[in-house]
């Protein structure tokens, strides 16, 4: 099977993604990193992005995903604090990214990141499918042991 990038740009796929999803398709692209997208979508590539219902992210090393995807999950509020004659008082806060783009990639050789229409990020520990318990299923042991 050709990889995504492989398959070069192609407006077909660009109108699958708009188009295709009122009739019940899904279009599942499977992408190294963003920089492979870029590539291929040029001005478009955001466009193709946001168009996913679902996506996943996960073993992130290239500096284009780690920046976008710390950008896409947002900020929180720091409190700072200040020495008063009382003790310590809140004098205000600060905002810095909810992930910066060094703890996503540390954090996702373990985890993978998810992102559903509009919900808020979500992540889930990796798990190879021989130790995922699902009721009624028997899997395979771990073939490669």
């Amino acid at each position: 099977m050709a990889g995504f990038y492989a398959l070069g740009s192609s407006s077909e796929i660009e109108v699958a993604l708009g188009a295709y999803v009122g009739y019940g398709d899904s279009v599942w692209a499977i992408l190294h990193n963003l920089a492979e997208l870029c590539d291929m979508h040029e001005g478009n590539w955001e466009n193709f992005i946001s168009s996913c219902a679902v996506r996943h992210f996960f073993n992130l090393n290239d500096n284009t995903t780690l920046e976008y995807l710390s950008k896409l999950f947002g900020q929180k509020s720091v409190p700072t604090y200040q020495n008063s004659p009382t003790g310590m008082m809140l004098s205000g806060a600060t905002a810095r990214p909810l992930i910066t783009p060094d703890e996503l990639r540390r954090f996702s050789a373990n985890n993978i990141f998810t992102l559903i229409d509009q919900k808020p990020v979500t992540f889930f520990k990796k798990m190879p499918y021989y130790e995922v318990l699902e009721e009624g299923k028997d899997f395979d042991r771990n073939p490669y042991l």
